[in-house]
C-alpha cells in the first residue's frame, strides 16, 4: 500500500518561531514624534512627566503598579538589545519586550521653546511586550506624560511601531497580531 506522503520541508520552506537572542531596536520617525530605543536613564523623566497619572482610568493598574511595570519593560528591552535576559521576573509579562523614549521637537504654545526641553524632548514612551515567537503576537502599549495626551502622538507612533512590528524579519518581527488591552472606559486608546 503506498501512502502519499508530503514532500520534506526545506530549510527556505520554514520560519523560526524561535525570537532572535539579541535585537536591534531601530529608531523611528514620525510626523509629530521620533522614537528611539529606551534607556534606563530616561525612567526619572516618566516621573517629571507625570506619565502615571490617571493610570488606573488609563490601563486599570495603579500609579505605583504602572511605574514599576514600565522600570521592568525598560529593563527587558535594554537586556535583549544588550544579548541578555533580565533575570529575577517570573511573571506572565516576562516575554520579550521592546520599549522606545517618544520624543518630539513641538513648540504647541509657538513661545519658541521646545515643549518637552526640560525632560531632553522625551513626552513618553510606547511599548512592544509580551512578544510572543511561537504565536507571533504581541501587546502594544503607549504611555505619555500627562500633558502630551489628547495631542495626537499616539496616533502617530503607535502606526508606525505596528508597522515594524508587522514588517517581516529580519526588517521586522513578522508578527501576525498586535493587540491592545484597555479598559472599556478607556475610549481614547480605544478610538486610536
Amino acid at each position: 500500500m503506498e501512502q502519499n506522503a508530503e514532500p520534506p520541508l526545506n530549510d527556505t520552506d520554514t520560519v523560526s518561531r524561535e525570537l532572535p537572542s539579541r535585537i536591534v531596536i531601530p529608531p523611528i520617525r514620525g510626523e509629530m514624534v521620533h522614537l528611539r530605543p529606551a534607556a534606563v536613564e530616561d525612567l526619572p523623566r516618566m516621573d517629571e512627566l507625570g506619565a502615571y497619572c490617571g493610570a488606573s482610568r488609563i490601563t486599570g493598574k495603579d500609579m505605583q503598579a504602572e511605574r514599576a511595570v514600565v522600570h521592568a519593560w525598560v529593563r527587558r528591552s535594554v537586556a535583549w538589545s544588550e544579548g541578555r535576559t533580565e533575570t529575577g521576573v517570573d511573571d506572565p509579562e516576562s516575554r520579550r519586550t521592546i520599549a522606545w523614549s517618544i520624543l518630539t521637537d513641538a513648540d504647541h504654545d509657538d513661545d519658541g521653546v521646545v515643549d518637552a526641553a526640560s525632560t531632553d524632548n522625551v513626552i513618553g514612551m510606547i511599548f512592544l511586550i509580551d512578544i510572543d515567537g511561537w504565536a507571533r503576537s504581541a501587546r502594544i502599549q503607549i504611555v505619555l506624560g500627562k500633558d502630551y495626551r489628547g495631542r495626537g502622538y499616539s496616533r502617530d507612533a503607535m502606526p508606525r511601531v505596528m508597522t515594524f512590528g508587522f514588517a517581516p524579519e529580519p526588517a521586522g518581527l513578522g508578527m501576525h497580531r498586535i493587540w491592545v488591552g484597555v479598559p472599556e472606559k478607556n475610549t481614547r486608546s480605544i478610538s486610536v
